[in-house]
């Protein structure tokens, strides 16, 4: 009999997320996402909001060390 594993990854830091055709910054020591074995996106934004996102709703999630850093470009393929 196998045992499956569920886990719940919880990453917290300055990140971007690229969803619905935008791409929004959360920073602040609160600002934190979540992925579910499911695939599912939770952002809690740092500012008391809880934001889900289906497997097919959000397409990224970039670590950003620091926002607004102007050595760092994102561009669109």
């Amino acid at each position: 009999m196998g045992t499956a594993l569920h886990a719940r990854l919880l990453f917290m830091a300055d990140f971007r997320v690229f969803a619905s055709g935008a791409s929004t910054s959360y920073s602040g020591e609160s600002a934190r996402y979540q992925i579910t074995d499911g695939g599912v996106l939770t952002v809690f934004d740092g500012q008391g909001n809880r934001l889900r996102f289906s497997p097919t709703g959000w397409l990224s999630v970039e670590d950003q060390p620091t926002l607004n850093n102007p050595e760092v470009e994102v561009t669109a393929d």
